[in-house]
């Protein structure tokens, strides 16, 4: 995933510079307002069996990753920069309950929480078709960061605190009078780095942690 990430930065960095450069570009203004948003996540996650000593009561049996709804609120910023084209950058925080069941071969289950609070910034480039005046379909895409701030000193599961995701969608900017706003669906993979200093039961036999976020938010504007 991190290899992803590294390819992906500049050629995203490449289409905004390109961008800029057209019609005389000149920032305008940054335009900030709030974002609200609900979520469903689909964990996936796999396991190593090579890595495991079958029949063993205490080795691991299977992992299956849960699925759950949340929530996410922030700040978004818009930047124009040029008629069709625009970058948002966002800051935002994210309520999730994504958790991993472990089972063992003696039965024994174990249900984990896979970063339930983290703090997310989406950076997305957004196209958007100005034919009409008051609503104007858009398509996006980009990439977010995750850095989970959750408590995890109990956590039995060995997860970095930075994670990466890549993001497209599809939103609709609506004018109002004295406002507007932008509602979007957005499909986010993110993949989890797993640390290397812990080979214990729960660890040991886990290959990748990988989740599908589909997220519905409202960005308004002044």
């Amino acid at each position: 995933m991190k290899k992803s990430w590294l390819l992906a930065v500049p050629l995203f960095l490449q289409t905004a510079v390109h961008l800029t450069a057209q019609d005389g570009f000149s920032i305008k203004d940054i335009k900030i307002g709030p974002a609200v948003g609900v979520h469903y996540s689909k964990l996936t996650a796999t396991k190593f069996p090579e890595l495991l000593t079958p029949n063993q009561p205490n080795e691991l049996a299977a992992v299956n990753g849960q699925s759950s709804w949340g929530v996410n609120v922030g700040l978004a910023y818009l930047l124009t920069l040029s008629h069709n084209f625009d970058i948002r950058a966002q800051s935002s925080i994210s309520f999730q309950n994504t958790k991993i069941k472990y089972e063992f071969n003696n039965l024994e289950n174990h249900i984990e929480k896979v970063h339930p609070v983290t703090v997310e910034l989406p950076f997305h480039l957004i196209y958007t078709d100005k034919k009409d005046k008051y609503f104007m379909p858009s398509v996006l895409m980009g990439l977010r960061y995750i850095r989970n701030i959750s408590n995890s000193k109990n956590n039995k599961l060995a997860l970095g605190n930075n994670d990466f995701g890549i993001d497209v969608g599809a939103e609709l900017f609506v004018k109002f009078d004295k406002f507007k706003m932008r509602p979007s669906f957005i499909y986010s993979f993110q993949g989890f780095t797993k640390s290397d200093y812990m080979n214990d039961i729960f660890n040991r036999g886990l290959g990748s942690l990988s989740r599908e976020k589909m997220i519905i938010q409202i960005c308004f504007y002044r």
